[in-house]
């Protein structure tokens, strides 16, 4: 089985660590929490694709390409978690077989990232959220 990881930097957090470090590890910790929510509820956000019938007789609606994929039987769902991995660190994955391929398409399909969109809205609002939850503005 894969792993599919994607670190968030928040190297610039300096000054947040300097005045707040007991509670750094604590507001990580929720925001790690609080991207995995939106990750998981991302899928099945996507307008139908293509329908068809899979293996052992599944129906199947397949998300359109560039969207979060759609549902079957939860399997990349619940592989999402997220834990500590050092000291002020968190870090989430998805260890489903098939996440990586998903989130980044391969030759035979086109990406249906899930993570990466989470990602990116996470790096643009960390630092004034760990401010305004930290009290340090």
């Amino acid at each position: 089985m894969s792993d599919f990881e994607v670190r968030l930097d928040t190297s610039g957090m300096e000054r947040i660590l300097r005045e707040a470090p007991g509670k750094v590890d604590e507001f990580l910790a929720w925001f790690a929490e609080s991207m995995v929510t939106e990750i998981k509820e991302s899928f099945g956000t996507s307008p139908p694709g293509r329908i068809y019938i899979k293996d052992g007789g599944q129906i199947h609606i397949a998300s359109r390409p560039g969207y979060p994929p759609n549902i079957d039987f939860s399997t990349l769902l619940n592989s999402i978690h997220q834990e500590p991995t050092g000291e002020m660190e968190r870090t989430i994955y998805a260890d489903a077989e098939y996440a990586q391929e998903l989130e980044d398409g391969t030759s035979e399909i086109a990406a249906r990232p899930f993570m990466r969109p989470v990602f990116d809205q996470a790096g643009q609002r960390i630092e004034a959220e760990a401010a305004a939850r930290l009290n340090l503005e």
